[in-house]
């Protein structure tokens, strides 16, 4: 199966999820591909970042892979803002092409824990909007992130892999 890993992480700790899921993916004999959203003018303020998340905000990124129409599976990835996903994601689905009928699972990281349901949610509903169809949704705190047992798992109850 080819499947793509888009993702944004400011502090690493979505950066180090999603290395996990690529190296759980790949020893079932996917091809895996992370695609890093990046966001050059992310400001380094906490509060300010936060208020942009709460204000569902978007921001310039740089540029990246947005035809995902190759990927049999495409899992996207976010830290948790103020309960809401980060504004280079809204940014990167704002640019990606039609998802139609494409299969995806979505992940969040968070440290608090605050908001990661709703953010699951929006993200999810992101993508539907886009027509891909959501096989499964997680979340990992910011102590698990390097746990590949715990997300192996994950990925296998929520998304049947």
């Amino acid at each position: 199966m080819d499947i793509a890993i888009v993702y944004y992480s400011y502090s690493g700790n979505t950066h180090r999820a999603a290395k996990v899921v690529e190296e759980v993916l790949k020893s079932q004999n996917n091809a895996v591909r992370r695609l890093r959203i990046e966001a050059p003018s992310e400001s380094n303020n906490f509060f300010v970042q936060a208020l942009r998340g709460l204000a569902k905000k978007k921001t310039e990124i740089n540029p990246i892979e947005t035809d995902l129409s190759g990927y049999d599976l495409i899992i996207f990835a976010t830290p948790v803002w103020a309960g809401k996903m980060v504004p280079a994601m809204r940014k990167f689905l704002e640019k990606a092409g039609a998802l139609g009928g494409k299969k995806a699972i979505v992940f969040v990281t968070y440290g608090s824990g605050f908001g990661k349901e709703h953010c699951l949610r929006s993200l999810e509903a992101a993508i539907e909007k886009k027509g891909a169809n959501c096989l499964g949704r997680f979340s990992l705190s910011q102590h698990k992130v390097n746990d590949r047992a715990l997300i192996e798992d994950l990925l296998k109850k929520n998304m049947c892999l």
